[in-house]
């Protein structure tokens, strides 16, 4: 297959607001979208936990331990985040947690493509999440009866980005926000 270009595999900025509200809101579109359609929209928004190794708590010793000016702790605490990072690599392959088997994404994809096809006024159904408003335009609706909404342009999108990665033989994918 050929490399796809940028363009082909670049989400909008829309898709990204989309899929990454419903850590914020309760009440998200994508949350409001899942109930209306009756679909399972979790692999949109589930992120891995592996992206990076957890070294947060043991920078933060190491903060402490500069503010209380106790230099000893520190190379204990460097020594710690170097293990840290080095069982990570070891075991990057293996952790799966938030990661999505590109199967489940394009079935995942599939359908959502499908229930929007069986309700293509699901869109003027959604309402306005007031703590963080955002003007969705024509995102989610379609202006005239042979328009699709702009949301199909992106899941599109995606299925052309998971047909590239299986070529690559990549098993698991996440959509990680900007």
């Amino acid at each position: 297959m050929e490399k796809i270009n940028e363009e082909e595999a670049f989400l909008s900025r829309d898709f990204a607001m989309f899929h990454s509200r419903p850590h914020a809101f309760a009440q998200s579109e994508l949350v409001q979208i899942e109930a209306l359609l009756h679909i399972d929209l979790t692999p949109y928004w589930s992120y891995p936990i592996n992206y990076e190794p957890d070294t947060q708590e043991l920078e933060y010793e190491i903060y402490l331990a500069e503010e209380a000016n106790d230099l000893t702790k520190i190379p204990d605490l460097k020594q710690q985040i170097i293990q840290v990072q080095k069982e990570w690599e070891v075991n990057y392959d293996s952790i799966h947690e938030g990661w999505t088997h590109i199967s489940q994404m394009r079935e995942t994809t599939l359908t959502f493509l499908e229930k929007i096809r069986q309700n293509p006024s699901f869109g003027s159904q959604i309402t306005e999440v007031t703590e963080r408003p955002f003007d969705w335009g024509r995102y989610f609706i379609s202006l005239y009866s042979a328009d699709e909404p702009e949301i199909v342009h992106d899941l599109r999108k995606i299925l052309l980005s998971l047909d590239y990665m299986e070529e690559e033989n990549i098993d698991y994918v996440a959509l990680v926000g900007y």
